[in-house]
């Protein structure tokens, strides 16, 4: 996330262990929560029990957060673990080295376009 101010920002990295982003399993379009694990990885979290899942899968932004729009290239699941009956521990390792990073594009949203209230016709009145 970066919070841009005339020609600086400051941007917060995915990785971070403060930071988290909504995501989707791209092959079956399966929601879930990346969190920064602060080791270079992700963790995917809040998935459905039930929800398919597999090493090699591709993760992207699913857009719903607010934050980062739809279908940027997060990273690749990495492992998927059994914790329990009902619990997955996965890991996502992301498609960016952050160790290397030299650029990042700060994408803003556009601003909203402002448009004048409607008035009634000239010599009618609104009841």
């Amino acid at each position: 996330m970066a919070l841009p101010a005339g020609n600086t920002a400051t941007v917060q990295l995915i990785i971070d262990r403060s930071a988290a982003a909504a995501v989707r399993i791209d092959r079956t379009r399966t929601e879930g929560i990346a969190l920064g694990n602060g080791d270079g990885t992700l963790r995917l979290e809040y998935l459905s029990a039930t929800a398919e899942i597999a090493e090699g899968d591709t993760v992207v932004t699913a857009g719903i957060d607010g934050i980062y729009p739809p279908g940027l290239d997060v990273g690749r699941i990495e492992m998927v673990e059994r914790a329990g009956p009902a619990y997955r521990r996965v890991v996502i390792r992301p498609f960016a080295d952050f160790a290397r990073l030299e650029t990042v594009l700060v994408l803003v949203a556009p601003s909203p376009v402002w448009a004048p209230p409607l008035a009634a016709p000239a010599g009618k009145v609104a009841r």
